[in-house]
């Protein structure tokens, strides 16, 4: 079995409340998977469209092999069932929400994790950091005290 590597988008994370995860295939070009195997592609800024019945992962920047400076950002068709589309579509007519992808799955097939997302206040993120931080404090020293013991 491959060996799954992952690109990650950690600022989808900060940026917004996510909701439960999708998987779903992703229809790339030939030096696109050349690239995406590469690790040479960008999440940031990247988003789902649902058009006619179809969804589309816009602004992925993919970095060209042949020309390191060039990158393009296209549309891509995702592959999904119906009842997946209905659903995602469902979540994106949902108040203030966008669908975003969280990371690619570099597998046999090369895959995109979406999860329907609603966008943070700066305030909110200032929450998420202190909660995030506290965590960390109380799990460092629920560590600290078990291995003193």
């Amino acid at each position: 079995m491959a060996d799954k590597k992952t690109i990650s988008n950690r600022r989808a994370g900060y940026d917004y409340d996510l909701g439960q995860k999708v998987v779903a295939g992703i229809a790339l070009k030939g030096f696109e998977v050349a690239a995406v195997r590469r690790q040479r592609v960008s999440l940031k800024g990247a988003f789902v469209d649902v058009k006619d019945g179809q969804v589309w992962l816009r602004n992925l920047e993919v970095f060209n092999p042949g020309n390191q400076a060039n990158a393009t950002a296209t549309a891509h068709r995702l592959l999904l069932t119906k009842p997946q589309i209905r659903k995602l579509k469902a979540s994106l007519e949902a108040k203030n929400n966008t669908i975003v992808p969280t990371r690619l799955i570099l597998d046999k097939h090369i895959k995109v994790e979406l999860a329907p997302a609603k966008g943070r206040r700066r305030h909110d993120k200032r929450e998420a950091i202190k909660k995030r931080e506290s965590d960390r404090r109380i799990r460092r020293t629920l560590q600290s005290s078990k291995g003193g013991t």
